[in-house]
């Protein structure tokens, strides 16, 4: 079976062929993060903040999720708002990014939206 490939295709493959991509092992500038904030949730990737997660409660997963959300792990942050019991101190940490936004900022988004 043979596969017919537009001019437009094999133009757009020279094209990208021919550009320097990153060498193996290298990061990107932390500045350049966050330029495509309508499509990622509108954060900056720079974190405001979180309140201590100490005292939520004794339950050592919820409190690794608390302490990860924390350090600014907001998946974390939202595992931990959609495992925490309803109503509990967990729920609302989570639900708050770690106290970093409101609840009315929430707006029943995640927190990865919100900051990533």
């Amino acid at each position: 079976m043979t596969t017919e490939r537009s001019t437009e295709e094999t133009v757009e493959e020279s094209n990208s062929a021919s550009e320097p991509g990153p060498e193996v092992g290298a990061t990107t500038d932390p500045s350049s993060e966050g330029t495509e904030d309508a499509e990622r949730g509108g954060g900056s990737g720079d974190l405001p903040a979180a309140s201590s997660p100490e005292g939520l409660g004794t339950d050592t997963a919820l409190n690794d999720l608390a302490q990860r959300c924390f350090d600014g792990d907001m998946t974390s942050c939202d595992d931990l708002f959609i495992e925490s019991p309803f109503g509990s101190d967990y729920e609302a940490y989570g639900n708050t990014c770690g106290q970093r936004v409101s609840e009315a900022e929430v707006d029943g988004r995640d927190c990865i939206i919100i900051f990533y």
